[in-house]
């Protein structure tokens, strides 16, 4: 790691040697297994005990948010239609919602990969500015395709469904590793991998579920998206691997990579 100096500008570092590992100082390590080894716990139990009352809590759950009523007669008359058929589509519109907020996100990621790869650039290993401007504005079509597509099954763009609550969450730390500015380039792609990979799969479900609903239309569009999404995963794997193979070269770790 590498901390900046007091008072120093961002360029004006020192090294931090790393002493996580208790190999650092064998007399202290060892002076600190015996203390947790003499310790007395401070409650009566063991994990057993939390993992019930974990459970409890599972079993008592009320779940991550809820599906609205539509709140159009477009919609109802909709959901009526689908209902008839023995379709379920609060289903399919959760799993769009999802979507439309990984979509959303990975916009928001992308541009903080750009300020990244702008200021730690290798021309040599790629990715240029322009090619994440590009999958960047891609992002930006398939959220747009989503919220469009939600509107036309008359349901609300604008509702945070269960799975897309959850998801929002799971993104998080992805978030966090890209807007870290002490993070590595190669910290920063292999994050954006995790996401291109979820994003892929993601898109084939819907695709799925669409075919399964009897929405051809959408599953044109949807094929056209998983499309360009698998292209995306492609040049994102093309680039990680390109990095790692120069950290192994060059011997780079943490904020050298």
């Amino acid at each position: 790691m590498a901390h900046d100096k007091p008072n120093g500008g961002l360029k004006d570092k020192v090294a931090v040697m790393n002493r996580t590992g208790m190999g650092m100082s064998p007399v202290d390590g060892e002076q600190m297994l015996q203390g947790a080894r003499d310790g007395v716990p401070s409650t009566a139990g063991s994990g057993a005990g939390m993992t019930t009352v974990r459970e409890q809590y599972i079993a008592e759950r009320t779940g991550i948010g809820s599906m609205p009523p539509p709140t159009t007669l477009k919609g109802a008359a909709k959901a009526a239609v689908a209902l008839a058929q023995n379709q379920r589509p609060n289903v399919f519109l959760d799993r769009l919602g999802e979507r439309l907020a990984f979509e959303r996100t990975g916009v928001r990621l992308y541009d903080a990969l750009l300020s990244h790869i702008s200021v730690l650039q290798d021309k040599t290993l790629g990715p240029t500015p322009q090619e994440l401007r590009t999958i960047r504005e891609e992002e930006h079509r398939h959220f747009e395709l989503l919220r469009n597509t939600i509107e036309t099954l008359g349901a609300d763009p604008t509702v945070q469904t269960p799975a897309a609550d959850a998801v929002s969450v799971e993104t998080m730390g992805i978030l966090q590793i890209l807007t870290d500015p002490r993070s590595s380039r190669s910290a920063c792609l292999h994050a954006i991998l995790v996401v291109e990979l979820a994003d892929n799969d993601g898109w084939k479900m819907l695709i799925e579920m669409a075919r399964g609903l009897g929405h051809e239309d959408i599953v044109a569009r949807f094929e056209q998206a998983a499309r360009e999404e698998e292209q995306h995963l492609q040049k994102v794997r093309g680039w990680y691997s390109a990095q790692m193979n120069a950290d192994m070269k060059e011997g780079r770790v943490g904020v050298d990579a």
